[in-house]
This record gives C-alpha cells, structure tokens and sequence, in this order.
C-alpha cells in the first residue's frame, strides 16, 4: 500500500479525537455543503460542455479566467466523495459521484482531449499556455479522481476515459522532434501519473511524468531557450505586460522552471507548485531505480531543509508573499500581510503533508513527520470551521485589517481550497502509518507517524494484524498501543517528536535507542508485551522563529499545538497585540475547556501575569530616535520579566496559607536565577552596578506589602549559591549581594546610604530570612561555608537576628553524609566565629531514590534528632512541580496538568502515620552503627517505632530500653505489631491505601529491654512496630 488515498480504507479513526471530529464534520457537512455550492456555481454541470455566464468574466487575476479550474474542483470534490464512500455510504452522495462521472465521459472530445475551458471557451488554442492556463494540473486532478472511483466501485467508467486522455498526453510531450517540449506551469499530473503508473504498471505512464519533472526548467528545451519563453513568444504574448504575479518581467522561478530542479539551491516560487512538484520528485526517486535519479533525490532534501530552515513559518505554513503566494527572501517571514507577507496558503501546507509523506516512504526520519503533524494541526485543521462549512485560503499569524481580514469564507473564486481540504481529511488515516506486508516471509513492519486514536487492520498472507493506539492526543502525552496477531515477525516502529524533551515507554524496554526520530519495537519485545504505552510529557513552552527573521516574536507552543492569541478573548488589547509584550518567563497555566459549538475538548493556556504594552507612544521617530529611548523599553521590559512570576508565588502563599503551612519564598527565581539562565543572564552587582538589584527588591517589597505576604514567610535570599548552575560569579559578589539584602529587609538605613527612611526595617517577625540555603553541609572543612559564617558574623547579618525563631538553612540532596554530623559540623562554626544558635531547616532533602517509604522514614528520623524543620527535595519538572505533592501523590493520566483523580502512594502513607498517628512525646533514638539504618520512636496511647532504611538492605538488630518507663514490668513477653509500608511495583506510582498489617510476634525479654530483628529484604519498604504501654 504505496499512497495514503489507498492505505487509509486500512485505517478507522476511533472516538475522541479532534482529527475524528473534523473527519466527522467533512463526511457529515462539508461533502453535501460543497456539492451544492458546485451546483450553484455552474461547476456542477460545467462538463456538459454549454456556455456559462462567468465564462465572459474579466480575469481577476489576468490572465487566468476565474472558471479554469472548475475541471479540478469538480475532480478534488469527486476524489474526496470516493474516499468518504468507501467507509460511510451516502445515496445522495452516490448518485452526486455518477453524475458526475457520465458528465465528465461525455464531455471528452474523440480523440481523448478533455478540459472544459479549452473545450468550450477557445476550443482551437489548447496546449498553447502550459505556463499559465492549467490545462496539464486540471488533468492530473482528473486522474486522481479516476483511481478514487476506480478503487471504490472496481470498473473502469472514469478510469477509461482518463487512459484515454493520457495517451494523448503521452503522444503531445516528450523529447521527441513531432512532440511538445514543454511542462505544467503549475505541477500536479506528475505525481498523478506516478499513482497511474503505480497502478497501470505501464512504462508509458512512468516516463511521461518522469519528462515533466526532468525536462522543467531546461533553459534550451526550445529553440535554445526555456520552453516557457519559446510558447510566449509563439503566442505572441506582449513582453511589456506581463501576469498580475509577476513582480517583474521574467519570473520563471515563479514556476520552478528557471533551473532545472537538480541545479535549484533554494526553493522560490509559488509555494503549491512547489511541494507539488517535489512531492512528484520524491516519488519519482521512490519508483525509479534509475541511478541518474540520485541527484533528483539530493535535490528534494536540500530544498526541503532549506524550506524548513528560512522559508517556513513556526505553524508549518509556507509563502510569505501574496502577490505570488509563493516564497520571499530567505528568513523573510513577517506574520501578516499588512506587515507586507504571510499568505501561508491552506494549499501549500497540505503540499508540504504530501511531500512529506512521500520522503518519509524512503527515509524514515522524524524530521519529516515532525513538520507533516505540524501543519496538519496548525494550518489544515484551522482552514475549515468545525462544522466544515467555512474556510480560508490564507493563514496569516497576525490579524490584519481591511482586505486581508482573517475570516473564513463561504467559498471562493479560485477554490482549490476548501476541496482540497476535503480529499485530504478523507484519507488521513493514510497518513498515521505505513506498513510493508513480506508474504514470503510473514513478516510486517508498521511506522508510527502520528498519535490519534484510531485502529489499524491489514493481513500478511492470511494472517490478520491489528495494532490500535487510544490517545487524547494531542491534549494529553499517553499513548496505548494494543498489537493483535499470530504473525510471529512483527517490528513497530514509533515516532518520537524531536520537540518532545522526554519520552518513556512502558513496559520498559532495555536499551530503547532512537534512530532517526523513530524507536524500534522489535517481535521478540512485542510477542512479551503486545500492548505498550508511550508517553512524551506536552508542556507549554515558548518557541520563536530565527533571529534572522527579525520578528521579535514569541509563540506559545504545548506538543505539536501552536496556539493563537485572539482579540476575542483579550479585550484589553486594541490593536491586534503589535504593542503587547510577552515576558519570555511568564507562568502559563493549563485549564480543560469544552468548546459547546464545535464539541472539542481541549487545553487552554494562559499567560500568568506575563503580558504588558509597550510603551511605543513616548517614541517618535522623525526618522530616528536617540537609542536609549529604544533600550529604555527594552530594560523596563527586562524589569518586568524579573518580576512577573510575583502572582504565581502569590498564588502559591495563599494556598499554603490555608492548609497552616510556612511559605519559603525564593526571590532569586523571580529574578531569573532557577538554574535555566543562559551564560549571558545578568547577576546582581555585576561591575559593581547594584541598582537593578536595589530596584527589584524594592519593588518586591511593595508588592509583598500590598498583597499581605508578611506572614508564616521565610524569605531563601539565594538558592544553592555554592553552584555555578545558581550563582556563577565569586564569592565576594555573593556576599556583598547577601549583606545587601539582608539590611534591605531587615536593618535602619544607616546600613545602605542609598536606603529611604521609608523602607527601614521592611517587615517585621512575621517574615524571617533564611540561608544560605547552600548545597553542601556546613561543615569545618568546607571553606565556601566558613567564608559565608566569617562574613555575616562581622557584617552583622546572621539569619535572623531580630527574631528568636530562625533558621540556618542547607540542603541533603548529595546522596551521602548525615545530618548529625552536619549539624556538629554548624554548631562547631558557630562557636569558631560567634554565632547565636538558631533552628534549623533542610528545605531541601533527599535524593529522588531516597524518596521511597524506607528512605523517608530514615530521613524523619534524622530531622527528628536534630530537631530539624525539613522540606522535601521535588525531583519533578514542568507543571509536575506544582502536581504530584513532591512524588508523594499519582493519577491515572498524569500527562494531564488537569487531569484529577489523584490517589497516594506507599511514600504518602509513611507521611501520614508520622503526622497524624505518632502522637505523644518523642523519645530518644539512634541510628546503626553503620549510619544505613534509624528510627522515630513516640510514646503516645502506644508506643510507636518508625524504621526506615537508606536505599539498602540487609539485617539489624532494634534495641528498646527503658520499658519500665512507661509502665510495663521489667521482663515477661512483649506483643509487638508490625506493619509494612510498601512501595508497590512502580514505586512512586502505585496507588498505596495503607500499611500492610503484617503480624504479632511475642519477644521475652528482660531488664526492662527488649532486642529484635529487622529483616530489610528490599530497599523500599519501610516499618512501623507497636505495642501497648503499661
């Protein structure tokens, strides 16, 4: 099955999806909606060959007749029909198809010649403007029309007479001297007769398309010139007036004709022409072995990347210029016409789908599904109403006003459009895979291009294969394959978007290796694990062209969605956004919407305090302005984006606010030092310029005033500032930052000569400061620690000295140490330099394998000891920071930032004992000898032993003492309880109600001491031991 208009009869689309619903709208409205706008228009009945009005019609394009192409419209439609009928059958739409076959028979002149404008209109000129007047485009149109309906009804009533006209085709062009030297000026029959010929088997077939594809662009084919300028000239065309998408007098690149393709380094031109032509070059070194083809095939790679690189917008739309809806100047891509480009016609893009498609046949790299599954969602899909009734023939990025509004149409004169859009979402299914069938050796191979729920069915021999994916793609990130068959050779091949940062499969598979964009799934992993899920994370993220576009431009991109920023839904904004800003580190929130008109589900985002104007009306320029006028809005807009993550901190602090909670506040994310920040990105006092820094926290603190932050707050100055991932500058920088912002919080302004009497002491002891917030332990021998201790103990900036409840402040993530040596190592630097003794917090602890219940326990118990505040280390990224409570919850779709359903894993559970069940008095516990075990121990209504292991396992011995203490007697049979938390199979993702109750052992024991084992057989579970008191 070589083409998606016979391979997608394999294919059904399931429920659920946005590609269904639009296939759904197509096959319910827009067949009947555009047969009867054929009728009304006169291309209904146009093949019976009787005079219309329009026919009279000035040109409105000169010197194209608004009504040549009715041949193909009427053919696009045809071609569609058959493929709708072949999986949902309409009488009304059947009798429309034979109709129409019986007009188009009857209108072919005797000796195979069939077009209606050179049938009715200048019957004695045909073949005499191939540049401009379609005739050869209208008859591929008609071919393919003629295999839609061959493959549906199995006879030959279209079929034939198009055979008929192609063998006059094929008598007319070719190299011969009694033939015509010439070419479509606009390519379309090439990759038709290629289908014929796929078809047909006939060589006549393959070597008339192979004539046009080789012979365009000859600059001797007549005469010694280009065969184009030779017909002109036999015409007797004017060569001071030329056609209306000419910008100048000699445009044959307009056409691809100004070289012949092998020699073209860059694509030029009408755009649909283009990927018209290229997907028939493609296909053209798909077919032939010919090994003169080669350089075709270089040909086609090289003006594809060079489409991709320069010439093609972020959506995946192609032809920045409207005048000749074709390709302007490498990177010249403005985003609306009143800019002076972005046509980006709906045409060129399903080209760009068919070219590559038809690549991806012989190369299969990502590349080209990446770029197809653009375009389908981001031009094709938006280039028809949801309810198939409207369309649009250009695709700007920006609105435009007056002529170009961007609206979709009823229909249009040149109406290539809507049925091509038509044809296309009938075979789609063609385009989500490809399979190759070996009979001989029962074998079969399926390439996964795109994610839509929908099912595949063929049969190598007479062994059936299904493979079915259920997605909500491209909503949600997880895609389940079930693989049906006794075929034992069997290799799936699944596309990874190159956007997709991550990707996980599940089962596991053992060194999954990409190649090209594509994971292999081989039979022998297949026959163990017949269904598969796939899951590639979709995060909104900002994308935005080359800078070499200039367009100083951002878009909003989430998977392979582009999404568009409407008047309609931002009334604030008056003037299309060309004075809106967008801060490049704005919080974008996700929200499930249902769209009541259409019926979609779908993900809405929006900017989180991130968009401002910008303040265009203070610049006048007559023709210039003075450049810090210009750099003055840039450096108030880079104010912005150090300050625009306030109202998602805000949000945050609320929340935690009415759970009781304590909010740190990492004000150095605000500023833009999350770990993210390129080589270039701005630290405070670099050169000894301390005022944006001074202007921040200004405007920090008169926003945490304002919004009530001055409460159950613990301000972090600076995150891991012993990493240059955080702080890449000197350590003196560092601490002449630390000194500064402390007095900025917290002491008079004698400490800051620049200080305002206003801003003396900011906040009072609702609000504490904490650090430094280090990666590493405090310990003697870590001179970064020691510098840090010396320099607030002299500069009087110790965490926090109007308060008695502070904290020093450092991190556990390195997988190593404990926190009772770190501890000594502090309180031994606080006697070296003189510094109070103040709480402790390690609000960062545990790597993300120490996240297990064993590993939590053993961290509660160190915390416990020291008597330590502790927040837990969150591994996660992307919205997953704000979703899963720090690994500690799941759900069923967790792809989803919206998704519900929320459930807690064994991790939680050991959270929750510790909260809620160890009541009473903490009693004194240590570790093993070996540091790898401890434990929590309460004395409550029971007493309560909480163990945990750090990510080993192994045999120890627990000792209790002091039993008498709590009223037992001091030897006799002790009943203990056990209970096992366990992680489950997927560990952090398995859904875990409560602890596993295990048994009761009985233990003698004896001087008020008892000593039993501690059997840890994995590295996950921990354990919690109870008995009565006394």
């Amino acid at each position: 099955m070589a083409y998606p208009q016979t391979s997608f009869v394999h294919t059904q689309l399931l429920p659920g999806s946005l590609i269904k619903n639009r296939r759904d709208a197509a096959a319910s409205n827009t067949l009947v909606y555009q047969l009867n706008v054929l009728k009304q228009t006169g291309r209904y009945d146009a093949f019976k060959l009787q005079w219309h009005p329009s026919y009279g019609d000035a040109p409105d394009v000169w010197p194209v007749p608004n009504h040549l192409f009715w041949d193909s419209d009427v053919a696009k439609w045809l071609e569609g029909a058959c493929y709708f009928l072949a999986q949902e059958k309409n009488s009304d739409i059947e009798a429309a198809v034979d109709e129409l076959v019986s007009m188009i028979a009857s209108a072919q002149q005797d000796d195979g010649y069939l077009n209606i404008h050179y049938s009715v209109v200048e019957p004695k000129k045909r073949f005499t403007n191939l540049r401009d007047m379609h005739e050869l485009y209208n008859a591929g149109h008609l071919i393919e029309a003629a295999l839609a309906h061959n493959d549906l009804y199995r006879n030959r009533k279209l079929l034939d007479p198009i055979l008929a006209y192609v063998d006059l085709l094929y008598k007319t062009f070719g190299p011969d001297a009694s033939q015509k030297h010439g070419y479509p000026g606009h390519p379309e029959i090439e990759l038709a007769l290629l289908r014929l010929y796929d078809r047909t088997k006939s060589e006549k077939h393959l070597a008339l398309a192979k004539y046009f594809i080789l012979e365009r662009g000859n600059p001797e084919g007549v005469d010694g010139q280009n065969y184009f300028d030779a017909e002109a000239k036999a015409r007797g065309d004017d060569p001071n007036r030329r056609p209306q998408y000419y910008p100048t007098r000699d445009c044959l690149w307009y056409y691809q004709a100004h070289q012949p393709l092998t020699e073209q380094k860059t694509v030029e031109g009408h755009a649909v022409r283009a990927m018209y032509l290229l997907t028939a070059a493609a296909d053209l070194v798909r077919l032939d072995s010919d090994e003169d083809l080669e350089e075709l095939g270089h040909a086609v790679d090289r003006l594809w990347q060079n489409m991709v690189r320069e010439k093609m917008y972020v959506t995946g739309g192609i032809g920045a210029i409207k005048q000749w809806e074709g390709f302007g100047l490498p990177y010249f891509l403005p985003q609306s016409t009143d800019e002076g480009g972005c046509y980006s016609e709906t045409c060129a893009s399903i080209g760009v789908m068919m070219l590559a498609e038809r690549r991806l046949r012989t190369l299969l790299k990502g590349h080209w599904a990446d770029i197809m599954e653009l375009c389908l969602y981001n031009v094709i899909l938006g280039a028809m109403s949801s309810d198939g009734t409207k369309f649009t023939y250009h695709n700007q990025l920006a609105s435009s006003d007056g002529q170009d509004l961007c609206t979709r149409e009823q229909w249009f004169k040149c109406a290539c459009c809507p049925p091509n859009v038509l044809r296309l979402l009938a075979q789609i299914g063609g385009y989500i895979w490809t399979f190759q069938q070996d009979d001989k050796r029962n074998a079969a191979q399926i390439n996964v291009h795109l994610f839509i729920n929908s099912s595949l069915d063929f049969h190598v021999g007479q062994t059936p294969v299904k493979l079915q994916q259920e997605t909500n793609w491209p909503w949600e990130g997880e895609v389940k394959f079930t693989l049906e068959t006794s075929l034992k050779d069997v290799i799936v091949r699944l596309r990874i978007p190159g956007w997709a940062k991550t990707w996980k499969i599940s089962p596991p598979l053992d060194e999954a290796q990409l190649e090209d964009g594509y994971l292999s799934l081989q039979s022998e992993w297949l026959a163990l694990h017949p269904t598969f899920t796939i899951l590639i994370p979709l995060e909104a993220h900002l994308i935005s062209p080359h800078p070499f576009t200039n367009q100083d431009t951002c878009t909003v991109a989430r998977g392979p969605i582009i999404y568009c920023c409407e008047d309609a839904d931002n009334p604030w904004v008056q003037d299309h956004f060309k004075s809106v800003q967008l801060d490049p580190e704005c919080e974008i929130e996700e929200t499930r919407k249902f769209d009541s008109h259409s019926g979609d589900h779908y993900i809405g985002l929006s900017a989180f305090a991130g968009a401002a104007f910008m303040d265009s009306e203070n610049v006048s320029a007559s023709p210039s302005t003075p450049t810090k006028t210009v750099t003055s809005i840039t450096r108030a807009g880079q104010v912005v984006r150090r300050l625009n993550r306030f109202a998602s901190a805000l949000s945050n602090y609320r929340t935690t606010l009415s759970h009781g909670g304590q909010f740190i506040f990492l004000i150095h994310d605000l500023w833009g030092a999350d770990g993210s920040q390129n080589s270039t990105a701005p630290y405070p006092g670099d050169n000894g310029n301390w005022a944006f820094w001074d202007q921040y926290l200004n405007q920090l603190i008169s926003d945490m005033k304002a919004n009530g932050m001055t409460t159950s707050l613990i301000i972090d100055i600076w995150n891991e500032p012993d990493l240059s991932i955080f702080w890449n500058r000197s350590q003196t920088q560092y601490l002449q930052m630390w000194g500064r912002t402390y007095y900025k919080f917290r002491l008079p302004a004698r400490h800051l000569q620049v200080e305002a009497e206003s801003n003396r002491s900011a906040f009072g002891t609702g609000v504490l400061l904490s650090g430094p917030a280090s990666a590493n332990e405090p310990l003697l021998s870590s001179s970064w620690f020691q510098n840090w201790a010396s320099y607030v103990a002299q500069n009087g900036s110790v965490p926090d000295q109007i308060s008695n409840i502070e904290q020093y402040a450092w991190h556990m993530e390195g997988g190593g140490g404990d926190l009772l040596s770190a501890y000594g190592g502090l309180v031994a630097t606080q006697k070296k330099y003189g510094l109070p003794s103040k709480p402790v917090n390690i609000n960062e602890y545990a790597t993300f394998p120490e996240q297990v219940p064993a590993g939590s326990a053993w961290w509660i118990s160190q915390l416990e000891r020291i008597n330590a505040h502790g927040l837990r280390g969150n591994w996660l990224s992307g919205y997953q920071l704000h979703d899963f409570l720090a690994s500690l919850l799941y759900k069923p779709n967790p792809s989803s930032p919206t998704a519900t359903g929320y459930y807690p894993n064994g991790d939680y559970q050991v959270y929750k004992y510790y909260a809620q069940s160890m009541t009473g008095h903490r009693v004194g516990t240590l570790p093993s000898g070996d540091l790898k075990l401890d434990s929590y121990a309460t004395v409550g209504d029971k007493v309560r032993i909480l163990v945990g292991a750090r990510i080993t396992s192994g045999t120890w011995n627990l000792q209790v003492n002091g039993l008498t203490s709590v009223g037992l007697p001091s030897s006799g049979t002790l009943n203990i309880d056990t209970y096992a938390f366990r992680a489950g199979s997927n560990v952090h993702n398995t859904e875990v109600d409560a602890p596993t109750f295990l048994n009761t052992v009985g233990h003698s024991y004896s001087g008020g001491s008892v000593t039993f084992p501690i059997y840890q057989t994995d590295t996950t579970t921990a354990y919690t031991f109870e008995f009565n008191v006394g």
